[in-house]
């Protein structure tokens, strides 16, 4: 299988296990897009990720900067460390419920 796939498949299945107020870290050590940010915007576009907050990080030193506030991408150049992609997110407290057009 398509590994993207699944790890949208594992970001939905850690998602339901969230309580209401609680957090959701999705990472990988990946530097691929299809990997890290389609598979966080996928997540925040569907039903469950609907009910979840971001969640952003207190400092802005992104290596890069067009990046959401709560997706954070570490580049081995600029960080010294492996490639990493983390997103966060906070699940509401209240669920609203989605409207029926």
């Amino acid at each position: 299988a398509d590994i993207a796939v699944l790890q949208r498949q594992v970001l939905a299945e850690a998602a339901a296990l969230v309580r209401p107020g609680g957090r959701l870290v999705y990472a990988t050590c990946s530097l691929l897009r299809a990997e890290n940010a389609s598979v966080a915007e996928a997540f925040e576009s569907s039903e469950l990720g609907r009910e979840f907050d971001p969640w952003p990080f207190d400092m802005r030193s992104s290596a890069l900067p067009d990046q959401p506030r709560h997706h954070r991408t570490l580049l081995p150049h600029v960080e010294g460390s492996d490639g990493f992609f983390v997103a966060r997110w906070r699940r509401r407290c209240s669920q609203r419920r989605a409207e029926v057009v």
